[in-house]
């Protein structure tokens, strides 16, 4: 039988992503943005910002999510900072089982070039999460701008001059990643 192949619209993968790993929570926006930045095959555009890249597109999909009663937000205290943690509810939870299971059994068109197995794309994501979900986000900043210091990557939207080069690959250079 000969695998269909899918495509989904950006607003879902973050449900996909918040399904994975039984369900577990992530804490934190940033968390999220940067999870997506690293496995940008699903095409999010992302902007350079102050403490890291920052995409509006994702910022409406989990809006979206949010409005629609499929993500949750609640708010936790750790030690001395309040932290917003990012579920799905019942309702979330249901549509994502019927995604993953459309997923996981096709073929996926991602970002308007790539085909990939769904399966795939269901571990790769659940790696991404399982690996940075608890990992202090200074780590993830600093898988990003490895990416970054390597070449300039196609999902960030920014015009780069050569002070601004070389400016990330100092930055590069004092974290100890080149």
């Amino acid at each position: 039988m000969k695998a269909r192949t899918l495509k989904f619209r950006k607003e879902v993968w973050p449900l996909i992503l918040l399904a994975l790993d039984n369900f577990s929570p992530l804490k934190g926006l940033a968390r999220i943005h940067l999870m997506f930045f690293i496995y940008h095959y699903v095409g999010y555009i992302f902007k350079p910002n102050l403490l890291g890249p920052y995409s509006p597109e994702l910022e409406r999909s989990l809006r979206n999510l949010i409005e629609a009663g499929l993500v949750k937000v609640t708010l936790v205290r750790e030690g001395n900072r309040r932290v917003r943690v990012y579920g799905l509810t019942e309702e979330g939870k249901r549509v994502a089982k019927g995604l993953l299971n459309k997923i996981s059994s096709s073929l996926v068109e991602l970002g308007d070039v790539l085909i990939i197995k769904g399966n795939e794309i269901i571990k790769d994501l659940e790696n991404l999460k399982k690996y940075y979900s608890e990992k202090p986000l200074s780590l993830l900043l600093k898988r990003c701008i490895k990416e970054v210091n390597k070449e300039v990557p196609y999902h960030l939207k920014v015009e780069f001059t050569e002070d601004s080069i070389a400016f990330v690959k100092d930055l590069a250079e004092e974290l100890g990643l080149t």
